[in-house]
């Protein structure tokens, strides 16, 4: 067909939203020129909203008025408007703005009822969904919990993050970092970490989905897709949870590793995307994984920083979490001005930041149940030193030791700099020698020593069953 096209005089102009699905052949530039035309950027969603703006009332696609949650001033709430709407195409504008009149229609005309306008949550709800349709539900967006005050403890890495914040904002692209990887146990606030950062930074930040049972039958022309997405989102964040599940290593057979990982094609071309040097400073990837030796050597070069995210093993570490907590990880609730922080701290010596997040909410339940309970002026619950008592009594952690353990030692191993080790006061005494020692010596023999005692003993209660 190739040829037959090539003896015409004949010019073919194709039109495709996914490069990738195009066969090679026909893409190769004595043959075809690629012209790729990107979604619209801020300013030109803004022209667009401007024109829908001027057209008169009777027109479906006039912009209908727009709510005080974008802002005061016509000219603001059209900038604040097409702010929100990256990811968004023309014709995506158009059917949100036909969407919205109808609702108008029908709220006014027929049921006699005021039109609350285009609101700030109403343009959210419909880039998320547009986002998760435009890469197969592989890409979700992910609404901040909150800033850095919503993270407790982990000050030396808050303290990387706000520097991050100001090379982005300052267009500082060199010394912006392309990777983070945090490693350590489950439950110790690296998901709040990303959100934060997010939150603080002002920019996107969407959450990649399991690759592997994404993509089953599927090449990776798909995937080109959702880096172009990406890049239109730009800057954002991409978050990966358990990368090491998400996407795992590379295979280079049809059907090797019982479908656990992804092809060697596709796996190549998730390197080229995290390592190019033309996303730094425009797309960050924050990945968490409690399996950093399982990573593939090549993934872990495309981190930047690898940071031990690890229990708060000191009181003033759990004391910072039950304040973070008050600050939008736990909705709906005040701390009584009575509670003894320090008190609550050293009943919850051992525990997660997870495991302190459900005993708070498990606190928020019983005060609830109880007929005298008090809430503020804004309907939070008053939470008391009681409440919270009794839910720690009642709350039984399920993790087992040995295992947290293990992975505690393999962020430590994987870990690339000394300043990144917690200090030997903050950490339990079977962990002091390790740290003094890596310290020290800058290597990880003591480490490995640690993990293949370990190792051996998990294997051994494997094999007894326990």
């Amino acid at each position: 067909m190739y040829e037959n096209i090539e003896k015409t005089k004949n010019i073919v102009i194709s039109i495709t939203d996914n490069i990738g699905g195009v066969d090679v052949e026909l893409r190769r530039e004595s043959r075809c020129k690629v012209i790729e035309i990107s979604l619209p950027s801020k300013e030109e969603r803004l022209r667009y909203l401007k024109y829908l703006a001027s057209l008169k009332d009777n027109e479906r696609r006039v912009l209908p008025p727009i709510s005080g949650s974008l802002g005061t001033k016509q000219t603001e709430k059209l900038e604040n408007f097409a702010e929100h709407t990256h990811g968004f195409n023309f014709r995506a504008l158009d059917e949100f703005v036909r969407k919205e009149n109808l609702n108008r229609h029908i709220a006014e005309k027929i049921l006699g009822k005021s039109y609350d306008g285009v609101t700030l949550q109403k343009i959210q709800e419909r880039r998320r969904s547009i986002i998760q349709s435009e890469s197969k539900e592989l890409l979700i967006e992910i609404p901040p919990r909150g800033g850095f005050n919503s993270v407790g403890n982990l000050a030396h890495i808050k303290d990387y993050l706000k520097q991050i914040i100001k090379n982005i904002k300052l267009k500082k692209t060199a010394s912006t970092p392309k990777g983070i990887l945090l490693a350590g146990p489950p439950g110790t606030g690296k998901t709040i970490i990303a959100e934060a950062l997010a939150q603080e930074a002002e920019i996107n930040i969407v959450q990649m989905g399991d690759i592997k049972s994404k993509w089953v039958g599927e090449s990776e022309k798909n995937l080109e897709k959702v880096f172009r997405l990406l890049k239109d989102m730009a800057p954002v964040i991409v978050f990966v949870d358990e990368i090491d599940q998400a996407i795992g290593g590379r295979v280079t057979e049809p059907g090797a590793g019982g479908g656990e990982r992804v092809s060697a094609a596709m796996f190549a071309k998730i390197l080229k995307e995290m390592g190019s040097n033309e996303n730094r400073g425009e797309i960050l990837w924050i990945c968490a994984t409690n399996r950093p030796e399982v990573l593939d050597a090549a993934m872990l070069r495309r981190f930047d920083r690898i940071f031990p995210v690890l229990l708060p093993y000191s009181n003033e570490s759990r004391i910072e979490i039950f304040k973070a907590m008050e600050n939008g990880i736990v909705d709906n609730f005040k701390y009584d001005g009575t509670v003894d922080f320090n008190s609550l701290a050293e009943r919850t010596k051992g525990y997660s930041g997870s495991e302190i997040e459900q005993i708070l909410r498990d606190a928020v339940y019983l005060q609830e149940c109880r007929n005298d309970a008090r809430y503020d002026d804004n309907r939070n619950i008053v939470l008391t030193q009681e409440a919270i008592e009794k839910a720690i009594e009642n709350f039984k952690t399920n993790r087992d030791d040995a295992i947290y353990l293990y992975q505690t030692l393999l962020a430590l191993k994987f870990c690339r700099s000394v300043e990144d080790l917690p200090r030997e006061e903050d950490v339990p005494d079977d962990l002091k020698e390790v740290i003094r020692y890596t310290r020290e010596n800058r290597s990880n023999n003591f480490i490995n020593k640690k993990l293949e005692e370990l190792k051996r003993d998990l294997a051994s209660r494997k094999a007894m069953g326990l």
